[in-house]
């Protein structure tokens, strides 16, 4: 009787470790911006698993911890600057993906990636 109760309250107290990010509005901040990267830090504490744990560009710039490499490049705002929060929401597909054409430069990008919608770009931070 004891396990036909502590296998649903396992499974409710580590199955939703992890929470889905499909339709939800999350808070980022714009870190790193290139011709050929853009790099997100994850603000919301419930999303922290959409980045990868430490990110730094180089060597002499700053340290970023829960960041991710924006994978469709080309449906990011123009108009966003780095240190700007924004908000944005986790898709599964972005035609433009397959049209878009970045620079060659490689200049060590998170590991991590997401496809995102920006939803608003606000103010610097």
């Amino acid at each position: 009787m004891k396990l036909i109760v502590a296998l649903p309250l396992m499974f409710l107290l580590f199955g939703a470790c992890k929470k889905s990010a499909d339709g939800v509005v999350i808070k980022g901040k714009l870190v790193h911006r290139s011709c050929a990267t853009v790099a997100v830090q994850v603000l919301d504490t419930a999303f922290y698993h959409l980045g990868q744990p430490i990110w730094q560009q180089a060597p002499n710039k700053p340290a970023y911890e829960h960041v991710f490499s924006v994978e469709n490049i080309c449906s990011f705002p123009s108009a966003a600057t780095v240190g700007q929060e924004i908000t944005f929401k986790v898709i599964s597909t972005d035609p433009s993906i397959k049209e878009c054409v970045t620079c060659a430069l490689w200049d060590n990008p998170p590991a991590q990636k997401q496809l995102i919608q920006v939803v608003s770009v606000g103010k610097d931070k």
